[in-house]
């Protein structure tokens, strides 16, 4: 579980909150609006590291949160 959750919009008025290096990974993967971007290849390579125990659990959602800005993914403050 991430310190803090993360809400961003998926679309119109739309809006998900992501608690967790595997939600976040699921929705890097599955969802991602721009696929293969820097920050999201970063993004699912330290989810993954995360989910091994090798990074601390907010490094993903720091590295979320960044290839959310550069898809220009609204995030909620």
């Amino acid at each position: 579980m991430w310190s803090k959750p993360v809400t961003f919009e998926t679309g119109t008025a739309r809006f998900r909150t992501i608690t967790s290096t595997e939600e976040a990974s699921h929705f890097l993967v599955n969802h991602w609006p721009i696929q293969g971007s820097n920050k999201h290849l970063e993004a699912r390579k330290i989810c993954l590291a995360v989910l091994a125990g090798e990074r601390p659990a907010d490094d993903a959602r720091t590295s979320f949160t960044k290839a959310a800005q550069e898809a220009a993914i609204f995030v909620k403050s």
